[in-house]
């Protein structure tokens, strides 16, 4: 389920003008689906981590990394899922202080999209 998710958000994230709301709705998706019981596992958040830390954010190789005109705010939460999202359930204390936990990253995302659709009103 999640690699199907994972290959459409690095799709999205290596389009030569990544569509900031885009990206987040694909990040929205993968993050309902793993703040499903059922999906919210240890493997599940460590697969995630590690596929958006290696293919998305310091793929090999770096000429691939995101731009620095990548969209702030999915650069943020794509950092937060790469960065501390593994230790979701190895070392909640570490997910939840850095407000990487599926919970807290879907939120932030749900937030960034609201914001979005404002400006565009």
């Amino acid at each position: 389920m999640f690699l199907q998710m994972l290959a459409e958000l690095k799709d999205a994230c290596r389009a030569p003008e990544p569509d900031e709301l885009k990206t987040l709705l694909l990040l929205q998706r993968m993050l309902v689906a793993l703040c499903d019981p059922e999906n919210n596992t240890d493997a599940n958040c460590k697969a995630i981590d590690l596929f958006v830390c290696l293919d998305i954010l310091h793929p090999d190789p770096p000429e691939t990394e995101l731009p620095e005109t990548f969209p702030p705010r999915v650069r943020e939460i794509l950092e937060a899922m790469g960065g501390e999202l593994h230790d979701t359930h190895s070392a909640p204390e570490i997910a939840e202080n850095f407000r990487a936990t599926p919970d807290h990253l879907l939120a932030q995302t749900q937030d960034a999209i609201a914001k979005i659709r404002a400006e565009r009103a």
